[in-house]
């Protein structure tokens, strides 16, 4: 059942409240800390009006944005609220690491108050009672760095990396070896309104590896269909030597919009098919398809979207294989890497399967080849390469965003995969 728009509106307007009295007591927090750490009284006094001016900006944007009626399917207002919640992330997520630290510290001086009452009550001497100020310090500079890694991962959401990728493929006919394949994934357009001649470039990076073949993982949009107006002609420019193929993610389906009727929604799924199909993507939709390279069969298997709860399962593996013939290389399109483990790995004969879904949490930390992700905590494939017995998976972190407008720690993605033949 479509929630009413009048109980939509009611819990966003209590969604508000509790965003502005949080983002209050942050801010008292967070100003009696820093305001205690400066000695200068007219820096004191210039710093209190910043301080609360930029408070009292975001409370009455907060109030505009509660007016406007999300419901429209406008791609523009749905964008822009995304690089507002990226702006809040940049002033706010360094006050909470500035919290954390002052946090700590009035603990260690309330626990220095209260051994100073329990020595006075049993007749001992007063003992000394000071604040550790070097723990608030370090917090003002570690949020600093925070607010600087914030504002590069924002600055940076266009700055595309064509991560390059070999996978051995036991068997794999000699004729192949070498094959390129360009994995793409995540798009998620309605985030990116307006900003074609930004994405441009990723389609001139692509199509300037000479790839055999293009595939495209899933979420093109975030919610409805026509987030992608405008962009038909931009991805039609792809142009792989031998095909592009898609599958549908999660987003695709509509299935986080409120839909006047099953109808509506059903239709938003037929134009988003047909907005696919203009861009020269074939949809493979629980079903496989063929295409010839090099004198030999590739089978290209794609599934509806596969996740575990609360991800809604469309896709069937078993359906999606039904009467494929024998081919040299067989390639599975599976939008979440979990599907992987629980229907592929070890169950099948499919040696190389391509995901997305995670974005990496467009989050991580990089110290040389080393990475780490929070996705590492809900995902255990969550990107990049990974091999067991002869089989492998290829978890691509992603070329657009959703929700914070960027990526902290690393960059939107382009895999160029080259197949190499192991014996």
């Amino acid at each position: 059942m479509p929630v009413k728009k009048n109980s939509m509106h009611n819990r966003f307007f209590i969604f508000i409240i509790i965003l502005i009295v949080f983002t209050i007591l942050i801010d008292l927090y967070a100003y009696l800390g820093v305001y205690s750490l400066i000695k200068n009284n007219q820096a004191r006094h210039i710093f209190t009006i910043v301080f609360w001016a930029i408070t009292a900006i975001f409370i009455a944007v907060f109030i505009i944005f509660f007016r406007i009626d999300y419901q429209k399917r406008d791609p523009s207002d749905l964008s822009g609220l995304f690089i507002l919640v990226g702006i809040y992330m940049l002033v706010y997520l360094p006050k909470m690491v500035f919290c954390g630290f002052r946090g700590v510290e009035d603990i260690i001086w309330i626990a220095g108050k209260g051994i100073n009452a329990v020595s006075k009550l049993f007749g001992g001497g007063e003992l000394a009672s000071f604040r550790l100020m070097i723990i608030s310090k370090s917090g003002l500079v570690i949020s600093f760095l925070v607010f600087g890694a914030i504002l590069a991962g924002i600055l940076g959401r266009f700055n595309y990396h064509l991560e390059e990728v070999k996978i051995g493929i036991k068997g794999l006919p000699q004729s192949l070896n070498g094959l390129k394949i360009i994995q793409i994934s995540d798009i998620h357009l309605g985030s990116m309104h307006g900003k074609q001649d930004k994405v441009n470039r990723a389609i001139e990076m692509i199509n300037a590896t000479n790839a055999d073949l293009i595939l495209f993982t899933g979420d093109l949009v975030n919610n409805f269909s026509e987030e992608a107006y405008g962009w038909e002609s931009i991805f039609a420019s792809l142009n792989p030597g031998s095909g592009k193929y898609s599958i549908l993610g999660n987003h695709d389906y509509g299935d986080y919009w409120n839909w006047s009727s099953e109808n509506e929604k059903k239709a938003n799924m037929e134009l988003l098919f047909r907005i696919q199909k203009e861009m020269g993507f074939k949809l493979l939709v629980n079903q496989w398809d063929t295409v010839e390279i090099k004198g030999e069969t590739i089978g290209l298997i794609g599934v509806e979207n596969w996740g575990l709860p609360p991800f809604t399962q469309h896709g069937d593996l078993s359906r999606s294989l039904e009467g494929l013939p024998p081919v040299g290389l067989k390639i599975l399109l599976s939008h979440n890497p979990t599907h992987w483990d629980a229907e592929v790995l070890e169950k099948t004969d499919i040696p190389l399967t391509l995901s997305g879904h995670t974005h990496a949490m467009q989050f991580a930390i990089r110290i040389g080849k080393r990475r780490w992700s929070p996705s590492r905590l809900i995902y255990e494939r969550y990107w990049g390469l990974y091999r067991h017995n002869g089989q492998a998976l290829y978890v691509n972190c992603g070329l657009g965003y959703i929700g914070f407008p960027g990526r902290v720690g690393h960059r939107p993605e382009i895999t160029l995969i080259t197949l190499e033949r192991e014996d």
